[in-house]
């Protein structure tokens, strides 16, 4: 599913633009960063830990940086879960997965899609999940449950990210400390060879409506 992406500069309007064209209009918000008041509310349940949080006015977000290593289905519910946790309740829910190729190289199930997943999603067997992840759902399962329904999953490769902040910074000027910002992304991306192999950008509902 694609939606049309809007011109808006200012950090602010890089995440707000980032996230309504991964996820939908819904995701165009004014967010901030949840820091170390993460650890203080929600570490403490042990689910996960995204590399990234951004909350809303009416959406919330975690950002999940990938290398190497592969995703799970494991990993989706576990984001469901921390979500059931965050109060108060959101109109919206969407989890950006990361990396340096495709969608479908963060799976060794080589999910082509967010939506290809889901049927998986649903058949998953939550007597194969870890002990800490199956106690909470036997607790608030029915929540969890309505947040995998909720939550949208979508992707964006590292290369197109790259292109994004080539795109936000050539809509300058900008103030000097964002343009530096700017600069020291797409060279921290350079550096580690993150740009090299161009993905494509997916957004569909974690599940089907």
């Amino acid at each position: 599913m694609a939606f049309k992406c809007h011109d808006a500069a200012g950090h602010d309007g890089l995440v707000r633009d980032l996230f309504a064209c991964a996820f939908g209009a819904e995701f165009a918000d004014t967010y901030h960063v949840i820091g170390r008041e993460f650890h203080q509310l929600f570490a403490v349940e042990g689910l996960t830990q995204p590399d990234l949080l951004f909350e809303g006015t009416r959406a919330t977000v975690a950002i999940e940086l990938k290398l190497g290593a592969k995703t799970s289905l494991e990993q989706i519910v576990k984001y469901a879960a921390l979500f059931a946790l965050m109060q108060p309740a959101q109109q919206a829910y969407g989890l950006l997965l990361m990396g340096p190729k495709g969608f479908p190289d963060l799976w060794r199930e080589k999910f082509q899609s967010p939506g290809d997943m889901s049927p998986a999603l649903a058949g998953l067997d939550h007597s194969t999940l870890p002990g800490k992840l199956r106690r909470h759902l036997e607790r608030r399962g029915d929540d969890v449950e309505a947040l995998l329904g909720q939550m949208k999953v979508g992707f964006l490769s590292y290369g197109d990210f790259h292109a994004r902040l080539a795109d936000e910074a050539k809509r300058g000027p900008h103030h000097e400390t964002y343009q530096r910002l700017l600069a020291g992304m797409m060279a921290e991306l350079e550096e580690r060879g993150l740009v090299r192999a161009p993905g494509d950008l997916y957004a569909e509902e974690s599940r089907d409506a």
